[in-house]
């Protein structure tokens, strides 16, 4: 954790990097390929779509721009639920001399691990320069923390609740 914050950094050595790239862009690929309603937030472009496939289908993990996918785990215990893949846009706030970033994403969970897979087929050198970020990138695996009690999981559930309340 870092002092004084609900965030943090968690680091794994020894990712097989290649596996890890292929289950997160399969992961899209299934998303969008359905037809279920609870992935309707997922949609690629057809010519994207099937870009993917076929990355899959001949396990090539290149370009890493190609719908990067960002983890980020819950460091703390929440309630335990299911949640359907959401299109958002994550806000990336300057920091020294890097401006404020409006990404697009998809976000997936995983019962306290949340998938941010961005919603871009390329970019000018911005996934590369988040190195060990990049779910696939290298052997090395950073993962940013949150507590849940300040995680967007928290929100979002506690309206979910709101809502249901008021009906």
């Amino acid at each position: 954790m870092l002092p004084e914050t609900p965030y943090g950094v968690r680091e794994i050595q020894g990712i097989d990097r290649k596996k890890l790239r292929l289950f997160f862009l399969s992961l899209l690929w299934r998303a969008a390929a359905t037809g279920r309603n609870e992935f309707s937030d997922i949609v690629l472009s057809t010519d994207n779509l099937e870009k993917l496939r076929l990355m899959i289908l001949h396990e090539s993990v290149e370009p890493l721009s190609f719908y990067p996918a960002v983890l980020t785990q819950l460091s703390t215990f929440g309630v335990i639920h299911n949640h359907t893949p959401l299109a958002k846009t994550k806000v990336v706030p300057a920091l020294a001399d890097e401006p404020e970033r409006r990404i697009p994403i998809f976000r997936f969970y995983f019962d306290g691990l949340i998938a941010h897979v961005h919603n871009q087929a390329s970019d000018e050198g911005y996934t590369e320069s988040l190195d060990s970020l990049i779910a696939g990138q290298s052997e090395r695996l950073t993962i940013s923390t949150v507590t849940y009690e300040r995680s967007f999981q928290h929100e979002n559930i506690n309206l979910l609740k709101a809502d249901m309340e008021r009906l």
